[in-house]
């Protein structure tokens, strides 16, 4: 530690235990030390439409704003399905993070009562690997369920994080 000059021995003492503290903790923020809000405030998203609790027909616009998603991580909006209460079904193309977004949500004619879409983030090559798998669902059931079914990796939902998300019932 450096020498520290003060005119009073009152003042000699506080420096040097200013500087022990120093030392030992560190020195004071400044503001170039902080970190800009985007590398520390969380992913979120404001979910405008549909609103908690609205009848909704089977085709809806689900509008919102995403923030601070990473870079490299790109969203998809998620739908429930009927009959299945621990899956979510990724019902749009994945998109850009921190913009507004409207996108389309369709249900099966035969979906009922409560429904719910979340909005997720995860890695731009994961929402990949996710549309190429939503595509071939989507293939698979057109087709009336021939052939093998296209598997769905449980490993990418480790990687996606909920950004939020709203519930309503169906049959308006």
């Amino acid at each position: 530690m450096g020498r520290v000059i003060a005119s009073d021995r009152m003042t000699q003492q506080i420096l040097t235990a200013t500087a022990a503290l120093i030392v030992c903790f560190g020195t004071p923020a400044s503001a170039n030390d902080k970190k800009s809000k985007a590398d520390t405030a969380k992913p979120t998203v404001d979910i405008r439409s549909p609103k908690k609790g609205d009848k909704l027909g089977h085709s809806f616009r689900v509008k919102g704003r995403t923030k601070n998603v990473p870079e490299g991580h790109m969203v998809v909006v998620f739908r429930s399905v009927e009959g299945e209460d621990e899956f979510m079904f990724p019902c749009t193309k994945p998109f850009r993070g921190n913009r507004a977004f409207t996108e389309t949500v369709e249900h099966q004619k035969t979906d009922r009562g409560d429904h719910s879409v979340e909005v997720r983030s995860m890695p731009a090559d994961i929402a990949k690997k996710l549309n190429k798998w939503r595509e071939e669902i989507i293939d698979w059931h057109k087709r009336g369920g021939k052939g093998k079914k296209p598997d769905f990796t449980v490993a990418w939902l480790e990687q996606m994080k909920t950004l939020g998300w709203v519930e309503y019932k169906l049959g308006k």
